[in-house]
Formats: structure tokens, sequence, C-alpha cells
């Protein structure tokens, strides 16, 4: 009787058990990742790398860097997947993505974006971003990309050094415009999707006074802002939000950066997304980087 009994406890459990097993912890297909500390911030980080199908062509892959990697890398990583078994028919590429994020679940560290992705700032004046947070370490964050990610990368795939795009949002994309404006031989072309150009009192208006292109070298930027991360002229105030978005000017800055950058010979785009705000241009945004890195330069 009692063996019975136990036999049917076991045959009810069974199923459970059964289901309680087929779910576990979902892994990105054709992707690795490893985290590493760097020698010039200190901080630690979370690197990924999309695994292209196939050999590498002749001069290596082409390569998108990828900031806020916990949120974007997923997106571009699947469809640089989807476009190589139609690269021939298509005429498109395939494509190495490479993920910069931080340890953890979230999709983002926003302490640690602050400090990375903001301008050295000596004598820093009002930021315009919460007071307690760390500000000015993209010089030390650049850094770190040139000269222990790039090198890491290089060592595992095959790239080509003359075609790496840089791909960032907000912060990212206000990190994206320093690099180019301190060292536009770092990458060939920059996405910068909705930058945080007020920031600091819009300090990068001021280093771009300064700016030329170096002799012989071609950079490439494109620019994207939603239409609803700034207030129509004369559109009531409603809210602190509303107030914010009027204050920091996206669009406008966008507008404006990009006549400059084109002034100074930087091919350069502003592209504007209809009623899309600070988030839907972010991922409006990923899903064109890799059609632009993509984009072969003139004599390619």
């Amino acid at each position: 009787m009692k063996a019975s009994v136990v036999l049917c406890v076991l045959m009810l459990l069974a199923p459970l058990a059964a289901h309680a097993e087929t779910w576990r912890p979902a892994t990105l297909v054709q992707a690795e990742m490893r985290e590493m500390q760097s020698r010039h911030t200190g901080r630690h980080y979370r690197l990924y790398l999309s695994k292209p199908q196939g050999e590498a062509p002749p001069q290596g892959y082409p390569v998108v860097y990828v900031l806020d990697a916990n949120l974007f890398f997923p997106l571009l990583a699947q469809q640089a997947l989807m476009y190589q078994p139609h690269a021939t028919r298509d005429g498109r590429e395939a494509v190495l993505v490479v993920g910069i994020g931080y340890p953890g679940d979230g999709p983002f560290d926003i302490p640690a974006r602050a400090e990375d992705y903001t301008p050295p700032a000596p004598g820093m004046r009002d930021t315009g971003d919460q007071p307690a947070a760390r500000h000015g370490g993209a010089e030390r964050f650049l850094d770190f990309l040139e000269e222990e990610v790039k090198p890491l990368v290089a060592a595992r795939y095959k790239v080509d050094a003359q075609r790496q795009t840089l791909f960032g949002h907000s912060y990212g994309g206000l990190f994206t415009v320093y690099t180019l404006l301190a060292r536009p031989q770092a990458f060939q072309s920059y996405f910068a999707a909705s930058p945080s150009l007020w920031w600091n009192r819009r300090q990068l208006f001021d280093q771009l006074q300064g700016f030329s292109l170096p002799a012989g070298a071609a950079a490439r930027l494109l620019l994207s802002v939603g239409a609803a991360e700034q207030p129509e002229p004369g559109a009531p105030l409603a809210d602190e939000r509303q107030r914010q978005l009027a204050q920091r000017r996206m669009v406008d800055n966008a507008r404006e950066l990009q006549q400059a950058m084109a002034a100074r010979g930087v091919l350069s785009e502003l592209r504007l997304q209809p009623g899309g705000d600070h988030a839907g241009n972010a991922f409006f945004s990923a899903v064109q980087v890799l059609d632009f890195a993509l984009q072969r330069p003139a004599g390619r």
C-alpha cells in the first residue's frame, strides 16, 4: 500500500519536475563575452563579441563598437547574424560587433557611464545632471578602448582597421562626438544617437571651435534625434520634463553640430525621427547602425 502511494506521488511530481527543467537562463547565439578590469580607468567591464560565420575577408571584418552594450549588443549582434545568410544576395558583408558594457544584469550602470562617457572638464561648471555623479572620464575611457579593447579584439578576429564604427546613445552619443573631436582617426565612422550635447553648458561646442580634420583623414558622422526630444516653439511646457527638454534643445543642438561638422570637412548627416522620444530614438537608431557601418568609403 505504501509503495503504491509513493509511486502515485512520484508520478504526479514527475511532470512538474520536467516542466521546471525546461526553464533556464537564456544565452545569445553566436556570441561570447568576458569581463576585464581596465588599467586606464580602474573599472571592471563586460565585453561582448558577435561571432561572424565563415572566413574573414582578406582585409578583415569591419567592426562596430557599441556602448551601453548590456542593452544594445543583443540587438546589433542578432541583426549581424541575420545579415550573413543573405550577404551575397543583398550585397551586405559579415560584420563584427563589439559591445562594451558593465558587470551586472541591468541595462545601464548609470554612475559608471556618467563618468566614462563625459569629457574631461577642469573647473567643471553646472553639468545639468545629478550633482553627486562623477564626470569627466572620457579620455581615460577612450584610452581603454584604443589600448586595451581594440588589441584584444584584433587578437581574436581578423579586423579591418580602416572600417571601424563607434555607436553610442545619449551620454554614449556625447562620448561618440567627443571621440571624433579629440581623436578623429580612432574610428572612421561615428553614429551619435540623441547625443547629450547640452552637457556642462554645451562644452563640446567650445571644443569644436578648434577642431579640424588631420591632413588626409576622412570621417563620417551620423547624428539622430527624436522630434519629441524638444518641444515645438510655443508649445506649453506643462511639466518639469517638458521644461527640461526645452532647456536642453536636443534637436537644435544636433542640427547645429551637423552643420558645423559639415563645414569642417566631416561627411555628416542628421536624421530626425518624427514623433520619437529619447528612448524610442535609441532603438530606431540601433537598427540603422550596421547599414551605416557597412557603407564603403569612396575608393575602397
